[in-house]
């Protein structure tokens, strides 16, 4: 018997873990020697598939708790501190750990007295109690010791006064007789190193160190290693096996899939051949008929917006000439009335917010007056579409009423036009293509800052480009600044 902490056993270590992890448990201020001893004298003995689940708790109810509390409602309170006393193998060891003794003799009163009742299926072993009183009655502090067990799940509760680290070593001696359903009955047979265990918990002239060699003669006479092997390839390859079949069987269903796929897509080839092949013959047919007229000639001829500048092989070079008309109303009128959008922060050179909010209603809400905007594209007829490249300038004094567009001239970019306008080519839809440049020439996203920021630089005559773009109702162009004068005076006019 010793008052040394256990800290470290052969028996609750990583390795042993592995094999003899059935039996787990938590500690008493850092001392594990109780799990390490269950493990000693129980786990041969243990069913396989049977568990141990070893638990430390505590409580300290006051003599006034004693007393506020029924003794049946106590002793519900103080077993249910412990979890593992419903718990199948469950090992609960409970300690009373109020300063004052006569309310820690209240707490282990109510236990005795109705701890059967608040929890079924336990009975007491009044010789355990009996043992401790026997061999502590000559000590000023005699072992106050009750222990119940519950056969039909295996489980154990045990609950003492008082607990310092000598008292836990010595109630790990009658582990045996708490435990009849893996020792049998009473006297137990122990093999001499189990006794050599036994023994150095409970005599006084043994210490930590005999602890520990006869806990090492035990772990010794484990063969951890080809447990460990055991246990970590037991059914290894079985299982081996059948990861290898279900991979095998999700290639199998890949495969299936695949087939299906390239049916599909043949299925898919073969349509589009024969559309293709309905084209080919209307195109021979269109070249045996001859002529120097075509379809997108006469397309040109009869589109003022558009402005043809150049032919190349099958490249095509055009300036579209439009107004603003596609853009998110609901955006652009947020705009109007957020005297600190773009639209006003930076165009403060053209006039005071009030006028500039007169003309920007006049523009993009009630869509009385316009703004013309050009930009320049090319196209290659075998497929694709580019655009000017970025700067804004390059147009001839006609378009001298026009602004560039500020997303495609400044950017070199069309957004989500270039995706269609590429299919269509690629279709040979040419005209449609066209029709779609048109369309982003006539766009403006509110919603791209970049853009909106450089739309009212050219506005306001700070970059590269000209502001006299505004389309009046009577067809004149005329410049921001004239525009607003122009509503002003309709609105003199109107009162």
């Amino acid at each position: 018997m010793f008052n040394n902490a256990i800290q470290k056993s052969p028996l609750v270590s990583g390795q042993a873990e592995e094999v003899l992890g059935r039996i787990t448990g938590n500690a008493f201020l850092g001392d594990v020697s109780f799990l390490s001893t269950l493990r000693a004298l129980v786990f041969r003995r243990m069913p396989e598939g049977d568990r141990i689940y070893f638990s430390v708790s505590r409580s300290n109810y006051s003599k006034a708790d004693a007393e506020r509390y029924s003794k049946r409602d106590l002793a519900d309170n103080i077993a249910s501190k412990n979890n593992r006393i419903s718990t199948t193998g469950g090992f609960a060891l409970h300690y009373f750990d109020n300063a004052d003794k006569i309310a820690n003799e209240r707490s282990m009163d109510a236990i005795v007295s109705k701890f059967e009742e608040v929890r079924s299926g336990y009975k007491r072993l009044d010789h355990i109690t009996a043992f401790y009183k026997g061999v502590s009655k000559n000590s000023k502090n005699p072992l106050n010791v009750v222990c119940f067990i519950n056969e039909d799940i295996k489980a154990v509760a045990l609950f003492i006064e008082q607990m310092d680290y000598r008292r836990y070593h010595f109630l790990q001696v009658p582990i045996p007789a708490m435990m009849p359903w893996y020792f049998g009955p009473r006297p137990v047979k122990l093999e001499p190193v189990e006794m050599e265990i036994i023994a150095s918990l409970s005599d006084k002239t043994k210490n930590e160190n005999d602890y520990l060699a006869a806990i090492r003669k035990v772990y010794d006479t484990f063969d951890f290693r080809s447990e460990l092997i055991r246990k970590m390839l037991a059914g290894f390859e079985t299982q081996f096996l059948r990861d290898a079949l279900s991979s095998e069987r999700d290639k199998y269903e890949d495969k299936t899939r695949q087939i299906r796929e390239l049916n599909t897509r043949i299925g898919d080839f073969l349509a589009q051949q024969n559309e293709i092949s309905i084209r080919i013959a209307g195109m021979e047919k269109k070249i045996e008929e001859g002529g120097d007229d075509s379809e997108l000639m006469e397309y040109f001829l009869g589109s003022k917006n558009l402005t043809l500048t150049g032919v190349e092989g099958s490249k095509v070079d055009f300036i579209v000439r439009s107004t603003l008309e596609y853009y998110d109303p609901d955006v652009a009128e947020a705009a109007v009335n957020n005297p600190n959008s773009r639209l006003y922060t930076r165009c403060s050179g053209i006039a005071n917010r009030e006028d500039l909010k007169r003309f920007w209603t006049a523009v993009f809400v009630d869509q009385k007056i316009k703004i013309n905007v050009c930009a320049k594209f090319n196209l290659r007829l075998n497929g694709g579409v580019n655009t000017n490249g970025g700067y804004g300038d390059g147009f001839d004094a006609e378009f001298s009423d026009c602004m560039p567009h500020p997303h495609i001239e400044y950017f070199d970019c069309m957004g989500g036009y270039v995706q269609i306008i590429n299919e269509l080519m690629a279709n040979h839809d040419y005209i449609m293509a066209i029709e779609q440049c048109v369309a982003s020439c006539s766009s403006l996203n509110f919603n791209d800052g970049t853009v909106l920021s450089k739309f009212c630089d050219v506005m306001s005559g700070e970059a590269h480009g000209n502001n006299r773009c505004i389309l009046m109702p009577d067809g004149t162009v005329v410049t921001p600044v004239e525009a607003i004068k122009w509503l002003k005076a309709q609105e003199c006019d109107a009162e």
